[in-house]
This record gives structure tokens, sequence and C-alpha cells, in this order.
């Protein structure tokens, strides 16, 4: 199942922060409430509401390296295991393996 498209907010309230999208009839929703108001909860919440960009941007990286890096290039060990790390997380991100 695809997520709800971006871009995702935080919005604080007096109870924590709440995650919020807009469906696409234009209707916000929330996705997600954090409870309390401590800089933790704050930086979670932040974390959260770039999830969508960040994927974006793992998969905009991931489609330069293919397009720009030779099938028989050889690539450094770290080269390699970040190319295989992004492809990992896009993968758990979008339900696969």
């Amino acid at each position: 199942m695809k997520h709800s498209p971006g871009p995702w907010m935080q919005d604080k309230s007096c109870v924590g922060r709440t995650i919020v999208a807009n469906a696409p009839d234009g209707m916000a929703f929330n996705l997600a409430h954090l409870a309390g108001d401590d800089p933790v909860q704050e930086a979670n919440a932040r974390l959260i509401a770039a999830a969508p960009d960040l994927l974006e941007a793992a998969k905009v990286a991931l489609e330069y390296w293919k397009n720009s890096i030779p099938a028989y290039a050889f690539l450094p060990l770290h080269a390699a295991s970040a190319m295989e790390f992004v492809k990992k997380v896009i993968a758990e991100a979008e339900g696969g393996e």
C-alpha cells in the first residue's frame, strides 16, 4: 500500500504534536499523535513529518547512482554499501523487504 502523499506537517497543541496530511480531496487528517512537549518529541515529530521528502530524496539519489555509474564500474566498498543501504531503506518504507 502506498503511504499518504506529502507534504506532512506537524501541528503543536497543548498535549503534544500531531502529524497531519492532506487527503486527495484537500481535507486534512491526522496521521499520528505524539504525546508530550519535550525536545525529543519535537524532534520525532519533525522526522515523521519529513518522511515523504526523505523517501523521495532516497529514490532520487538511488536513481542518480544507477544512471551515472556504469554497471561495470568498480565501486569502493563504502559506496556499494551506501547504495545497498538506500535500497533497503526504500524497500522497508514501501513495504518490501
